[in-house]
């Protein structure tokens, strides 16, 4: 999983929300992660930066993640935007 929660603002400023947030959801992964009857035999890994609340921040976070967290899952192209897979429409 990737989180991606404002800690700090791009003025170093601390941001209270998002670092709640973040703990909130680390607190919930663990205890999905320790208890056996949830996801018996599966451990959920996560990757976690600051968005820094600036969507720039967050969008350039983002592909890095998909590309080095998770091993480049989504292909992406900086010549033409039609070789990112789009989703399909439900039949």
């Amino acid at each position: 999983m990737g989180f991606m929660f404002p800690v700090f603002k791009e003025s170093l400023y601390y941001d209270a929300g998002g670092h709640n947030r973040m703990i909130g959801s680390l607190m919930a992964l663990r205890e999905i992660n320790t208890d056996p009857t949830l996801l018996p035999d599966i451990q959920i890994k996560f990757e976690f930066m600051d968005s820094k609340r600036s969507s720039g921040v967050a969008l350039k976070g983002a592909i890095k993640m998909v590309d080095q967290s998770f091993g480049g899952a989504v292909p992406m192209s900086s010549s033409s935007s039609s070789s990112v897979p789009r989703p399909r429409p439900p039949p």
